[in-house]
């Protein structure tokens, strides 16, 4: 849960320290929800990436059944979609921050990933 826990805090503060970096404005259009850092990447999607890719891991490595481990990762992935979606609609950031937030998400979950199944070595 140490992994978990830090990959969740941690990917948090990149995405922040990336943001501030890129410095990339948010949509000029009128915004559905209050914001008030920059747009790229996005940080809901980065985060939640992390959450439920590094929680679909755990999940999908103790089951057994091929079919099992398809309905949950559609379940997850639909979760990701929606979530990003609605960063969109809010109107808060470009379709490419969301993308953004993905890749970057994935990135630092897979590396997590790793850093885990190394140290149980």
């Amino acid at each position: 849960m140490g992994a978990f826990a830090l990959a969740i805090a941690l990917g948090n503060e990149v995405s922040k320290w990336i943001k501030d970096s890129v410095a990339r404005p948010r949509p000029d259009l009128e915004h559905l929800v209050p914001v008030s850092s920059y747009s790229f990447p996005s940080g809901h999607a980065m985060v939640e990436m992390i959450l439920y890719f590094f929680t679909v891991y755990f999940i999908i490595r103790d089951l057994k059944s091929k079919t099992a481990k398809s309905i949950t990762a559609a379940i997850f992935i639909i979760f990701i979609l929606l979530l990003g979606a609605s960063r969109i609609i809010l109107q808060v950031h470009f379709p490419t921050d969301v993308i953004g937030g993905y890749a970057l998400g994935y990135a630092w979950v897979y590396l997590w990933i790793l850093l885990y199944n190394y140290s149980k070595k």
